[in-house]
């Protein structure tokens, strides 16, 4: 089963809808096996919802302002995509998700405290609303899927906010849905449940986390990322000139690089020990140039080009010299993720002294 996963640049708008219409048709001319379709919010959508709650925990009426902003974003989006070709159930669909959500706020604002469980229960509309969009779309042009919440699949605890999840639960209710069924589907990333089915979200940048969950499972040869960017550059052209592309990293390359400052694309916790032990390669590639090879992450790599990660934060320093420095040392600036120090350069005989 191919796991791909969209983030919300890449359904928010006609342009990248047409490009996912594509990538599926590519995909079903060289396999019959199943598609799960991972999708993101609709750009800046859980950002609204983290305002709305903010501003309904504090019990301010603004919060109906943001409410709408949300359902008009929506309304236009469908509305262009759709041109009013969409179906009197997707209608009803797309009604009762915005109905439930000004249910859910307005029992909030009766509470007299709002807790992280309270947030978590919002900030999943986002990728319900965006996964019943593309499924609709898909339909409408000619692809059979269906829409899957994912709170049925992933079982976390109850770190609301950014929830862990239970591996063993989870693996056995995955295998047995797609033992079951076989079909392709659109999922909601981000969100998963705690065994009482009470809502959780992952943590930013969760349907990363969904999607590699996923593929880890079903043991697919390839999580693919479809982002807006080609693939993982040498280093962020905000701050050196002439990147360009990598071919491929390694996962400990990928690792090393987003604890050093690196946005690059995925979860923390996104299972990526899993994914090397079973050699599942993750490969990034751009939703609006997908005749781009994109990067591949897997187990291992021959080839010699490599990233940089710059950190606003911290830096790496290069001494000319021979240094003696321990590993007790090095270890222990590792684990505080951070050195102070001062280098004096005036004096010739305080030259490449370190304090």
């Amino acid at each position: 089963m191919n796991v791909l996963k969209f983030g919300g640049t890449s359904v928010s708008s006609i342009e990248s809808l047409s490009n996912i219409l594509n990538i599926i048709k590519n995909y079903q001319c060289r396999t019959n096996e199943p598609l799960l379709l991972v999708v993101s919010a609709l750009k800046g959508v859980t950002d609204n919802l983290n305002t709305i709650f903010r501003l309904v925990s504090r019990k301010d009426e603004e919060y109906l302002k943001h409410l709408e902003e949300i359902k008009q974003y929506h309304s236009r989006f469908i509305n262009d995509i759709f041109q009013g070709r969409e179906s009197l159930i997707s209608k009803n669909t797309f009604t009762s998700i915005e109905e439930n959500l000004e249910k859910c706020l307005k029992e909030l604002c009766f509470k007299e405290k709002v807790n992280k469980k309270d947030k978590d229960s919002i900030l999943g509309f986002g990728e319900i609303f965006s996964a019943h969009i593309v499924t609709e779309f898909l339909k409408l042009n000619g692809h059979e899927f269906f829409f899957l919440d994912s709170k049925k699949l992933i079982v976390t605890n109850n770190n609301y906010g950014n929830a862990k999840i239970n591996m063993s639960l989870t693996r056995k209710k995955v295998k047995d849905f797609f033992k079951k069924n076989t079909k392709n589907y659109v999922v909601t990333g981000y969100i998963g449940a705690t065994e009482e089915n009470i809502p959780t979200t992952l943590g930013r940048g969760g349907s990363d986390l969904t999607a590699t969950i996923l593929g880890s499972i079903l043991e697919s040869n390839t999580v693919i990322k479809w982002t807006d960017v080609n693939g993982i550059l040498t280093a962020d052209p905000r701050f050196i000139s002439n990147t360009y592309s990598l071919k491929e990293i390694t996962f400990n390359e990928l690792i090393n690089i987003s604890k050093f400052g690196s946005n690059i694309l995925i979860h923390p916790n996104a299972l990526l020990k899993e994914l090397f032990a079973k050699r599942i390669d993750i490969l990034i590639k751009n939703t609006f140039d997908i005749e781009f090879p994109g990067t591949r992450i897997r187990n291992y790599s021959d080839h010699s080009d490599k990233v940089i990660s710059i950190n606003e934060n911290s830096s790496i320093v290069l001494f000319e010299g021979n240094w003696m420095i321990s590993k007790e040392i090095v270890k222990e600036i590792l684990h505080q993720n951070f050195l102070i120090f001062r280098i004096k350069l005036n004096a010739l005989d305080q030259k490449n002294k370190i304090y």
